[in-house]
């Protein structure tokens, strides 16, 4: 986790903390060549206002594209076949903030992308198909830091901001 964090602080359009889009994280990735170590540009949780150094430093990874994903049936085969995608949920449900256990599904999750997760699988419980998906939240959170979203609804968003980056 720790050298994605320098992410937070140099992709274009990302607002440090605060907010922040996985693909423009990904442009700034394939536009300079990789990402700097945790260790050679450690994350601080606070903005300095100094002029980034992370381009500057040796790369740890480095990728070759990055994808845009807008439906299920795209999530699906890329979990599938690529591995992890991190997709925007739209957060405007108590239901979601109280999460604990179970699939959710939730009739109104509000229509503004506010939370970002990783896809990290897909399954079916008593006949009711899920994603499972890991949250930054932590293991207090959910299912020990991961829910399970109804799929096949395109539940709370799930499947509209969907991104993955493919490495070199």
């Amino acid at each position: 986790m720790s050298r994605c964090l320098s992410i937070v602080s140099i992709a274009y359009e990302n607002s440090g903390c605060l907010c922040g889009r996985p693909h423009d994280a990904f442009k700034y990735l394939k536009e300079h060549d990789g990402l700097a170590s945790g260790r050679s540009y450690p994350y601080t949780g606070v903005s300095t206002g100094e002029t980034c150094l992370a381009s500057t430093m040796p790369k740890v990874a480095s990728m070759a594209s990055y994808t845009m994903i807008n439906n299920e049936q795209s999530l699906l085969n890329a979990v599938a076949t690529v591995g992890t995608v991190v997709v925007a949920i739209n957060n405007a449900s108590q239901e979601l903030t109280n999460y604990k256990s179970g699939i959710l599904d939730v009739p109104d999750c509000g229509n503004s992308p506010a939370e970002w997760f990783l896809v990290v699988g897909y399954g079916a419980e008593n006949g009711v198909d899920f994603w499972s998906l890991q949250s930054s939240r932590g293991v207090g959170w959910g299912e020990q830091g991961y829910l399970r979203l109804v799929r096949g609804k395109n539940m709370c968003g799930v499947a509209d901001w969907a991104s993955y980056a493919v490495a070199k």
